[in-house]
């Protein structure tokens, strides 16, 4: 799936998750003319997410990364290693699991978090607003809530 944002305003808009079963590219969910966009979700981003996720009942599985230098994945147990640290930091805040990447785990990047939901379905939100979930009316409502968070 894709999440969009429609509206005027960027940071008024609502967000609405749109199916994707041909893979397409996330800019080409983006209609300006229709007040149409797709959001610009970076790591830094993906760490709020996961943080606001959190307090709203979400388990925190894990953060998915890859290599800052040539954007490419890590091993499976490179990444468990340092998502496993990540998320025992989450706790004390999206700060200071920013701060660890800032300079503990510099070479790296968030490239999506893996969640649970309060109704036992698995929810992974990626870079540039791909979502994957079983759930989609569920986490509209937490992306809402994220979206104006990093808007506000």
């Amino acid at each position: 799936m894709q999440m969009v944002l429609r509206g005027s305003e960027y940071s008024d808009a609502v967000i609405e998750l749109v199916d994707n079963p041909t893979g397409k590219a996330p800019k080409q969910f983006a209609r300006p003319e229709l007040h149409t966009y797709v959001p610009r979700i970076g790591g830094r981003a993906l760490v709020v997410f996961a943080a606001e996720a959190q307090r709203s009942g979400y388990v925190v599985n894990k953060f998915e990364l890859m290599s800052d230098r040539d954007e490419l994945p890590l091993t499976e147990k490179r990444e468990r290693k340092i998502s496993e640290k990540l998320v025992e930091m989450l706790p004390d805040g999206s700060a200071a699991v920013l701060a660890a990447l800032s300079h503990d785990f510099i070479h790296y990047l968030v490239s999506g978090v893996e969640l649970l939901g309060p109704d036992k379905r698995l929810v992974t939100l990626r870079r540039d607003g791909i979502v994957m979930t079983q759930a989609p009316d569920t986490i509209a409502q937490t992306l809402q809530a994220f979206w104006r968070k990093l808007t506000s």
